[in-house]
């Protein structure tokens, strides 16, 4: 059986195929004006889809527009939309109302786990940075939301006098132009804010937390630490592919 697995973030639409034994390399799409042309171009030289599973932060009407396409490529395709819940796969949702978590945070709290096993914090890095915890009971400690790095970068421009940015490749060091300083100093913010997190979780909770950092800035990110961690590139489909299998 083929599973097409989608992500649908802010920025960026990405995707996977999976046999349910192997994923294949995930592809991305910048969502301009024609994205749904350029996938359906694509998408069609697929051979049948059987299911297709779908992360998507961004409202119904992208999620609708997207099970349009599929089902008018692979007429008996059976669609599954993931949303955040109370508990899965041994995953406990902190959240008073838990569908109000991102289904992207829920997803890769899900994969994490299930490949961890133990008291965890898990980054995700990209239009925005969110923060998650599970304890070693998989409970969901809460988490946390700021600017992903271009977002930082692009409001000091754009709400300051004579701040540029650029292109800058991140140094863990002070700057010494402009530029420099705002791309050093938006990386160190974030690993700031994580380094925090996990010390202050270790202390409370009197054991170690494992980090896993995922989305597309993590690689920057792990630059900027002091500790270990993993990065899995990944993480979000291993999660879509462990919801669906629990919600056929």
């Amino acid at each position: 059986m083929t599973i097409l697995l989608i992500d649908v973030g802010n920025s960026q639409l990405k995707w996977v195929l999976s046999d349910q034994q192997e994923m294949s390399p995930h592809q991305r799409l910048s969502k301009t004006e024609n994205y749904l042309e350029a996938l359906a171009a694509t998408w069609q030289e697929f051979e049948t889809v059987n299911t297709v599973v779908i992360s998507n932060v961004t409202g119904v009407k992208v999620t609708q527009a997207l099970i349009d396409l599929c089902q008018r490529l692979w007429p008996k395709v059976h669609c599954v939309t993931a949303s955040a819940e109370g508990t899965c796969c041994g995953v406990t949702n902190s959240y008073l109302h838990p569908e109000k978590l991102g289904v992207d945070r829920w997803l890769v709290l899900i994969a994490s786990w299930t490949q961890s096993l133990k008291p965890l914090v898990v980054v995700d890095c990209g239009t925005a940075i969110t923060v998650d915890a599970l304890n070693r009971k998989g409970q969901h400690l809460g988490g946390l939301i700021i600017p992903g790095f271009s977002l930082m970068q692009r409001c000091l421009s754009e709400n300051t006098f004579a701040l540029s940015t650029g292109d800058v490749p991140f140094k863990p060091t002070l700057g010494n132009a402009t530029e420099a300083a705002i791309a050093n100093g938006s990386v160190l913010a974030a690993a700031g804010l994580v380094e925090k997190v996990i010390h202050d979780l270790e202390h409370t909770e009197g054991e170690s937390f494992q980090l896993i950092l995922t989305g597309g800035d993590a690689l920057r990110l792990e630059q900027a630490l002091d500790r270990s961690c993993v990065v899995d590139a990944e993480l979000i489909f291993k999660g879509l592919q462990r919801y669906v299998e629990t919600h056929r």
